[in-house]
């Protein structure tokens, strides 16, 4: 889990009046929803939210920074507003650590099992005025555009320090692309005729890779499959919430 992260704010003040059922700004924090309600940096102040009628934005909201985080202000502004209101951030992060781990224990089965990759989750989690987080949806490979300077702060060192976590082995480009052309020559040729792979010559195709992998990876050692990387403190801002 990693520990940097943004929430997502509305535009317009949350109403259950059956008239505003729908108003997208009061029920959808989506970037590319509320943008369309977003005050232009070039208006006065005391005009910024004249497109939020009859809604202004709360007394209690955090204030919309259009150049730094648009509608997502950082966790630790989330916090400290949280907390001096009385609200015990501590538990409620429990809780939502809570969700993402019970969420990938229901569908581990299901999630494609790649022994010479990773994937990276984005969680996008409701939080209801009784504190209870609701999970609406997981996404694969989560977007990580950088439009505001709150997403250089999060999602820069998010990327680095995810790079850093699985630490890939350096390689060598050249060879690569040699060993590369060569089999996708060889499938070509043999694509047509070949029906079948023997045991024997199953055996002589990983043989034939692993010599591939020594030569791209210069002979270094390789890590097994779910094998992490021996340095634990290269992973930055990534927590462990699970053995």
């Amino acid at each position: 889990r990693w520990i940097k992260r943004f929430a997502r704010i509305a535009t317009v003040l949350y109403s259950a009046d059956p008239r505003d059922i729908h108003n997208r700004f009061i029920h959808l924090t989506n970037s590319s929803i509320q943008r369309h309600n977003m005050p232009d940096a070039t208006q006065p102040t005391s005009k910024q939210h004249e497109t939020a009628q009859p809604h202004d934005e709360p007394i209690d909201s955090p204030p919309l920074d259009v150049l730094f985080g648009g509608t997502k202000i950082s966790l630790d502004d989330l916090t400290t507003r949280l907390e001096a209101r009385g609200i015990d951030w501590a538990d409620l992060w429990r809780r939502l650590c809570d969700v993402v781990l019970k969420s990938l224990c229901c569908c581990q089965d299901f999630i494609p099992h790649q022994r010479s990759a990773f994937e990276l989750f984005g969680y996008d989690i409701l939080i209801d005025e009784r504190l209870k987080p609701w999970l609406l949806e997981v996404n694969a490979s989560p977007s990580l555009g950088q439009e505001h300077v709150l997403d250089e702060k999060v999602k820069l060192p998010l990327i680095s320090d995810t790079i850093d976590l699985v630490a890939p082995l350096a390689f060598d480009r050249q060879k690569l692309v040699q060993v590369l052309s060569r089999r996708l020559e060889g499938s070509q040729k043999t694509s047509a005729s070949v029906t079948g792979v023997s045991v024997s010559g199953s055996s002589k195709i990983h043989q034939q890779l692993m010599v591939d992998i020594n030569a791209v990876l210069n002979k270094a050692p390789l890590r097994r499959p779910g094998e992490l990387p021996g340095e634990l403190a290269r992973r930055g801002d990534y927590e462990c919430i699970a053995p």
